[in-house]
């Protein structure tokens, strides 16, 4: 009985574990910039792109800047954080 009683509950704790429905969201981010040479005098465009529900992205150098937000929806979005332009001297 009592071995019947194990089956029969280690049965609806594996059918309960296979149905919950977890959501799992991940994040990436990328970052490219308009020119692979730099110049002196040539503008130079650096581009922070996210995939994520929330997000909150640091470009640093001779221009830095913060982008920081979220989606209304919580779901994953793939989008430009921010874009940064500056001309080496």
């Amino acid at each position: 009985m009592k071995i019947k009683n194990k089956i029969i509950i280690g049965f609806i704790v594996m059918i309960s574990i296979l149905t919950i429905n977890i959501k799992v969201y991940a994040a990436s981010a990328s970052i490219s910039a308009s020119s692979t040479s730099i110049t002196t005098g040539t503008e130079v465009t650096v581009s922070a792109n996210v995939s994520g529900a929330v997000w909150n992205v640091n470009i640093s150098g001779p221009v830095s800047n913060s982008f920081a937000a979220t989606t209304d929806d919580a779901e994953n979005h793939n989008t430009t954080a921010g874009t940064v332009k500056f001309s080496p001297t």
